[in-house]
């Protein structure tokens, strides 16, 4: 089964976009030698462009961790950092993607909720997974993740067409949604950032049907 793996890093002031350059780069080149990379995103924060979220998914997490090994890739993207790395790896629950439409920014949101509520947290998110079209207008790809070292932890990623449709979303519709984290007591870690670059690996280009997964 493949693995989805999160990792936001702090570049260090103003090297933000040689982070991101960086790290597509060497993702290009991982697709360009058919490594089993499916697809992989680079998002820079739009409030503070040296916090970089990296989203890419693998065929485990061994691929994952030989890939940073190779061409001292860890080394390179720590050089560019201040801090270590978070970084998280989850397994799909559900995805849905528009294909058609490309993803301008993303909000991400890491939910870490009480053992004895986190059953629940997952459950309700489960339950209000709608086709995107029913959502809102701009709404072209969500995926929801369980960590699989922390099943306590899952990851809600969804992107827009448009940053405006993302602020709509967020006035309109996201405090009733979100209102039910905050009932279970879940710490809640947000990410909204720009597009910067997408990757497709070899892995999808042999899966028609593969999204970011």
């Amino acid at each position: 089964m493949s693995i989805t793996v999160v990792t936001r890093r702090r570049a260090r002031r103003g090297e933000g976009a040689q982070l991101i350059a960086t790290g597509v780069h060497l993702l290009e080149e991982r697709a360009a030698r058919a490594e089993p990379l499916d697809v992989a995103r680079a998002f820079q924060n739009l409030s503070n462009p040296d916090d970089v979220l990296f989203v890419s998914t693998w065929e485990d997490r061994a691929a994952y961790w030989a890939s940073l090994r190779e061409d001292h890739a860890q080394e390179q993207l720590d050089a560019l950092c201040v801090g270590e790395p978070e970084r998280y790896f989850f397994g799909r629950v559900s995805v849905d993607e528009n294909t058609a439409s490309p993803v301008a920014v993303v909000d991400c949101v890491i939910l870490h909720s009480p053992p004895d509520t986190a059953a629940a947290v997952l459950d309700d998110l489960r339950q209000r997974v709608r086709p995107l079209m029913e959502v809102a207008p701009g709404f072209v790809l969500r995926f929801l993740g369980q960590d699989e070292d922390d099943p306590t932890r899952v990851i809600l990623l969804r992107g827009w067409e448009t940053l405006e449709a993302l602020e709509d979303f967020r006035r309109d519709m996201a405090p009733r949604f979100e209102s039910e984290w905050f009932k279970h007591g879940t710490d809640v870690e947000r990410f909204i950032g720009y597009s910067r670059a997408a990757v497709e690996g070899a892995a999808h280009h042999h899966a028609p049907d593969a999204h970011l997964a």
